[in-house]
């Protein structure tokens, strides 16, 4: 779909473009913040848009529907592809497959290992940073352990179940347990920034 032309700058809502970040680093800053069931759907645009500054200040794109600017937001992360019942079957696993911020280290190696790239110097547009991420083969560390998170250990023969039950644990991403915050504390958090 890209290859004669330019990756994409910007989104489209109702017909009118707007331009946005596309550095992977904002995306993946994106990316946490859609993961986060901590802060309520309808913030996360707000969120985004104020500390990413995702939309460059251009505060017209706030003239379209909300749904539509949060639409357009999904679907730039999604590299413009539509949603596949595959994708979506793999979000029901409860297990958490990877983490940004605890699999940093990781992350980085495999892109050494890989191709031969030190992503914490590299200039990278969203899509091209995604394809690379999506492409890491199981020969990188990263991959295994995902793999181990991601096993679903009643599938094994059964010699096989303990020891992939210690994987998964050994390797399992460390749920942040944070207080719960009303909704009270939210708002007034929002409006003193």
């Amino acid at each position: 779909m890209f290859l004669k032309s330019e990756l994409p700058k910007s989104i489209e809502i109702n017909k009118n473009s707007f331009e946005i970040r596309t550095d992977f680093r904002t995306w993946i800053d994106v990316e946490r913040i859609m993961m986060d069931d901590e802060i309520p759907t309808y913030y996360k645009l707000y969120i985004m848009s104020e500390n990413l500054d995702l939309f460059y200040g251009c505060e017209e794109i706030f003239n379209e529907p909300l749904d539509a600017v949060f639409d357009g937001i999904l679907s730039f992360w999604r590299l413009n592809k539509r949603e596949n019942s595959q994708s979506h079957s793999k979000r029901r696993n409860k297990d958490i497959a990877y983490d940004y911020d605890e699999d940093f280290d990781l992350i980085c190696a495999a892109f050494k290992q890989q191709y031969n790239l030190d992503i914490r110097s590299e200039e990278m547009h969203w899509f091209e940073y995604k394809a690379l991420f999506d492409g890491l083969t199981k020969d990188t560390q990263f991959v295994k352990i995902v793999g181990y998170r991601t096993t679903d250990i009643d599938k094994l023969p059964k010699e096989q179940r303990q020891h992939y039950r210690e994987l998964k644990e050994m390797y399992a991403i460390k749920k942040r347990t944070s207080r719960r915050r009303s909704q009270k504390e939210i708002e007034a958090e929002l409006l003193a920034k």
